[in-house]
């Protein structure tokens, strides 16, 4: 999925960048996620995993694919840099290890921010790019993978739909796995205490909704993806909206059963008082 929105977007970015950024695109968006464990950073911290140990606590598990992908292509059945020179093998790794890099989602505002912050903002339409500028086109290249990347809520409803069950579930069985460890459930990873829709809502403001806004400006063609992600943003905001009228009408109704309950029916026989005058038989 992430490999084929990115070509896409190559497509769209062909004369952007060179031949060689384009096969380092390539390269990160197959490898970005190699070998993931299903759980993240902070939890591989929390509990001191050894790859954790291994890269320091920073962008764990960005460092892990990035390594374990270049030990991959120094294999001989997958040695797929051996037509490169020095200079080239360099300057593709330097472009694929900031590319997965960059994926860590603790990075993102910094990206974002420094696509906003430049004296000529790095979002204006593609007409003002500069393509000779290695600093622009390195910036293209990260958002490229982190809008392919997290590129869900972009796709048809059906498919938005099912991804956005795989991404939930994958994140409840981390946080089934944090209240065994004992640990603070992570924000949208507790089963016992979410809202369908609500985490993909709050994903698409905070995360996925600027860097393509971004994207649009640089590669219009892309307009599309951006249009299908507020369309599937609207469903998701409705959908977590109807959970929490239900979630509301189900307190209120168990709130008025509660005090229906204690408010009927007579009061309770003293336990002092002996049934059917048994003592006065006595």
């Amino acid at each position: 999925a992430v490999h084929g929105l990115t070509v896409t977007s190559l497509l769209l970015a062909v004369e952007l960048v060179t031949h060689l950024e384009i096969f380092a695109l390539l390269i990160s968006a197959i490898c970005h996620d190699f070998e993931h464990p299903g759980l993240n950073n902070t939890f591989l911290a929390n509990t001191s995993n050894s790859l954790a140990l291994r890269y320091n606590d920073r962008s764990i598990l960005e460092n892990h694919h990035c390594a374990r992908a270049f030990l991959l292509m120094r294999k001989p059945e997958t040695e797929i840099l051996t037509g490169l020179t020095d200079l080239e093998y360099r300057e593709l790794r330097k472009i694929v290890v900031n590319c997965i890099l960059s994926t860590d989602m603790l990075k993102h505002v910094e990206i974002v921010t420094k696509c906003a912050s430049r004296p000529v903002p790095f979002t204006t339409m593609v007409d003002q790019f500069t393509r000779e500028n290695r600093e622009h086109r390195a910036l293209l290249l990260e958002i490229i993978l982190k809008c392919a990347d997290i590129s869900n809520p972009t796709r048809p409803p059906r498919i938005a739909a099912y991804w956005s069950q795989m991404v939930q579930e994958e994140f409840f069985a981390q946080g089934d796995k944090e209240k065994e460890e004992g640990l603070p459930v992570s924000p949208f990873m507790d089963r016992d205490n979410s809202l369908p829709g609500k985490m993909v809502v709050g994903f698409v403001d905070f995360f996925v909704a600027p860097l393509y806004a971004t994207l649009v400006k640089l590669l219009p063609g892309m307009k599309s993806c951006h249009d299908r992600l507020l369309d599937n943003r609207a469903r998701f905001a409705l959908l977590a909206q109807e959970a929490e009228d239900k979630k509301k009408a189900a307190t209120t109704a168990a709130a008025a059963a509660a005090a229906n309950q204690g408010g009927s029916g007579s009061p309770a026989t003293p336990a002092s008082s002996p049934p059917n005058g048994s003592a006065k038989a006595e």
